[in-house]
């Protein structure tokens, strides 16, 4: 994923971008297959009411946080309606957390929930980098900004995975943060395109 990002604002590089993104969901791909409880490892278990209650607390959370975000970029602090990019914001968020809390660190659970969940913060980290490496016009994200909180809230993620019994709180939270953050937005942000 790190490749296809680095890729992924270089027009010439279409071919590594997509080859890159084709290994990734290969590699995605065989590991359900061979995986014994597919769904299991994606934390993707039937709810049950503590996972409910954590679920309604995750959406509130996500929504909070994209409120203190909005508001440190200056930005009224919730959005007055939506755009149709408020669908393709959750898509995103939600392929995030199926990418990283799911695949990832259900996959690296046996070796210990902490460092399941610091692999997987790890590597969405530098997916998110990779994407803000080469940007086509002047951005405002400040880089140890970014990588302090994407690696800090995507281990807080990853707690919440465990926490909870499931995928469906963390994938709340980053729903509901990019519907909040980014929902509004009349166009998609660069780095979506």
């Amino acid at each position: 994923m790190v490749a296809f990002a680095l890729c992924a604002h270089r027009p010439a590089l279409a071919v590594p971008r997509f080859a890159a993104l084709a290994v990734a969901v290969g590699a995605f791909g065989l590991s359900l297959v061979r995986a014994r409880r597919p769904m299991r490892m994606l934390g993707l278990t039937r709810p049950r009411p503590p996972q409910l209650a954590w679920f309604a607390v995750s959406l509130a959370a996500g929504a909070a946080l994209a409120v203190w975000y909005r508001h440190l970029q200056g930005r009224p602090v919730r959005p007055v309606t939506l755009t149709w990019f408020a669908f393709p914001a959750a898509a995103i968020g939600l392929t995030e957390e199926f990418a990283y809390r799911g695949y990832l660190q259900g996959a690296l659970r046996r070796y210990g929930v902490l460092l399941a969940c610091a692999a997987a913060a790890m590597a969405h980290t530098a997916y998110k980098r990779s994407l803000f490496a080469f940007p086509d016009v002047p951005i405002r994200a400040e880089a140890v900004t970014l990588t302090v909180g994407t690696l800090g809230f995507g281990f807080l993620f990853g707690l919440l995975r465990e926490g909870s019994g499931g995928l469906a709180a963390p994938a709340a939270a980053h729903v509901a943060f990019d519907i909040v953050a980014y929902g509004d937005l009349p166009a998609a942000p660069w780095w979506v395109l």
